[in-house]
């Protein structure tokens, strides 16, 4: 073992037993509370043999002075650790320590002969040891000190004040000997010291390293724990939701057709909202989970802002006229017919805060307005949402967006939940690089308003036309387990224009394939379900890439964590779509996987 690790054994006994144990829990403060620990035991190191070579040096009529003064090195600097713990203050006890050795020098040096003795030399340790002991400032201080000093004694020595060499003539060149070699012993010493502190603070600093790389790993795991976990629910619930919402809408057409009375269809409206409601929190709470982990996926698409915004409100007039209240879009000029960004994302944002302010809206009016505004670098799409609501209170503006935090007691049903809304949109926003601004009166009511940059293409508005259900000839193969999913995907693709054939696994998906491919009634599409039993998605996926097969493949599945799309299209995939399914949604990807449909098929 190193000398200098078997003293840094040694002072970490001392660090142990006398550093304030509040210091110890600050890694910075404790390592400069061991150097002053250090500082204090190490003259004790040579204090007898300073005193011995006094005693011999010296006339018998001076020796015992300068004896005692060094013998009192012994109780000054033990108790510096002691003081150190009961302040707890390293500057204390240092300059207690830097005052003695410095009062301890003068002394010396003026029975050795003034400023031309040995001891004088010994001068350079005090402002060296207040640099490590109480820092720069005070290491100032006592530097000035110390040349003051000297600037005195040899202007005195100058003016005729004589410094009487004490010290005998025989032992004069052993003294000067003596001193240098103490001063070279407490050099070393303190070298020691430093290197002591530079160990602990390399040991402090691997196992910071050590408990932080263990607590990334804690992490690591409990945050795969929960990808796990959310994969398994959304799977479990996306997959009966499918069914649910998808033949509610089919029952609510056919009932709007036949006529049925106010009361079923009522009941019917309930069922979608509350089933669309459900799916809204489980795809919250994903998402969330998600940009946690910093593997939420944007994409940057051109689309209409005008049809993104009415899509939004136009599902929720019914909701807001059932309540008595008006809901209105405002849509600004010029306002660009295409614009460049995630839309999706902007989509949620936009719903989010309408759903909130309906919620929250017991009599008026919720007015959306879309416009543009001038933002730093470009353009942004300036969306703003203004209730006559309750508003909110001053005090509540500042965890508004927290999740949890809702704005206050609701009005309505709707506005109850877990409180992620308003937070899904402020992050949302900020991922998409803008920000979300509210302003509110008691009383009067409350805006919200949307800044996001978007890349916005010259041209005029998008003509409107929602809810319209686009035409589809195309000949599809529809692959899933469920039945109900395969029930109702088909009639969806039926009702707009298209021939579905339908298989139950992959295996099965492959001999509809190899048949639609001998009787040249080939497949324009195939929708493909990702889990299932006998050949699942992925394997059948591959297997017709290797057949040859190049027409598209949609993925259809109800996994939608993080990795999930990019597993989709290594296997082959065209494109990735999530369950339950939205059929304008759909219909427009297999659109945009076969631009070529409706000139193929005469339309």
């Amino acid at each position: 073992m190193r000398r200098s690790q078997r003293m840094g054994a040694w002072l970490a006994r001392v660090e142990s037993s006398f550093v304030a144990p509040r210091l110890r829990g600050d890694p910075a403060a404790a390592r400069k509370a061991g150097v002053v620990a250090g500082f204090s035991f190490v003259p004790l190191a040579f204090v007898p043999l300073l005193a011995l070579m006094e005693w011999v040096a010296f006339p018998p009529e001076v020796a015992w002075k300068v004896v005692l003064l060094v013998l009192g090195m012994i109780p000054v600097f033990a108790s510096v650790p002691f003081v150190l713990r009961l302040t707890g203050s390293t500057r204390v006890a240092g300059n207690v320590m830097i005052a003695y050795g410095w009062l301890l020098l003068g002394v010396v040096s003026w029975y050795s002969g003034g400023p031309g003795s040995p001891p004088s030399f010994w001068h350079v340790l005090v402002p060296m040891s207040a640099i490590a002991l109480v820092g720069r400032p005070w290491a100032v201080f006592w530097t000035a000190v110390v040349l003051v000093e000297a600037v005195v004694v040899i202007w005195l020595a100058r003016n005729g004040v004589t410094f009487e060499n004490r010290i005998q003539p025989e032992w004069r060149p052993m003294y000067w000997f003596a001193s240098i070699a103490n001063l070279a012993t407490w050099i070393m010493l303190a070298g020691l010291v430093y290197e002591r502190s530079k160990d602990v603070a390399l040991h402090t600093l691997e196992s910071a390293n050590r408990e932080l790389a263990r607590a990334r790993d804690d992490a690591d795991r409990a945050s795969g724990a929960k990808t796990d976990f959310l994969a398994i629910l959304t799977h479990e619930i996306r997959t009966p939701m499918t069914a649910i919402l998808g033949f509610a809408d089919v029952l609510y057409d056919e009932w709007r057709e036949r006529g049925f009375q106010s009361r079923e269809i009522d009941a019917l409206v309930r069922i979608q909202r509350a089933g669309r409601e459900l799916l809204e929190t489980i795809n919250d709470l994903l998402d969330l989970s998600k940009m946690e982990a910093g593997k939420l996926e944007l994409e940057r698409i051109a689309f209409s802002p005008s049809e993104l915004v009415a899509g939004v409100i136009e599902p929720l007039r019914a909701r807001a006229q059932a309540r008595g209240l008006e809901l209105s879009l405002e849509l600004g000029s010029p306002l660009p017919g295409v614009v460049q960004s995630d839309p999706a994302r902007l989509r949620q944002v936009a719903a989010h805060l309408v759903q909130n302010a309906l919620g929250f809206t017991s009599q008026g009016e919720v007015r959306v307005s879309l416009g543009v505004a001038d933002c730093e670098g470009g353009k942004c799409l300036d969306l703003r949402v203004r209730d006559t609501g309750p508003g909110i209170a001053p005090e509540r503006v500042a965890t508004l967006f927290q999740p949890g935090a809702p704005r206050v007691t609701a009005p309505s049903d709707q506005a109850r939940g877990l409180g992620l809304g308003l937070a899904m949109c402020k992050r949302l926003t900020e991922l998409l690089g803008g920000r979300i601004e509210v302003s509110s009166e008691l009383g009067r009511g409350t805006e919200f308003r949307v800044l996001v940059p978007i890349d916005a293409p010259q041209g005029g508005a998008w003509p409107a036309g929602q809810g319209a259900v686009p035409t589809l000839p195309a000949h599809i193969l529809v692959v899933d387990d469920g039945p109900d999913n395969l029930r109702l995907i088909k009639h969806l693709l039926t009702r707009a224009g298209a021939t579905v054939v339908t298989a139950a696994d992959g295996r099965e998906a492959l001999a509809r394939v190899e048949e639609s491919e001998r009787d040249e009634r080939r497949f324009d599409v195939v929708l493909m379900d990702m889990q299932m039993p006998v050949l699942d998605g992925y394997a059948a996926t591959r297997e017709l890439r290797r057949r040859g097969f190049a027409r598209p493949i949609l993925a259809l599945t109800a996994h939608a964590v993080h990795g999930t799309r990019e597993s989709c299209l290594e296997a082959g995939c065209d494109d990735f779509a999530t369950k339950p399914v939205d059929r304008e949604e759909l219909y427009e990807r297999i659109r945009r996987l076969c631009p070529d449909i409706l000139s193929r098929r005469g339309e």
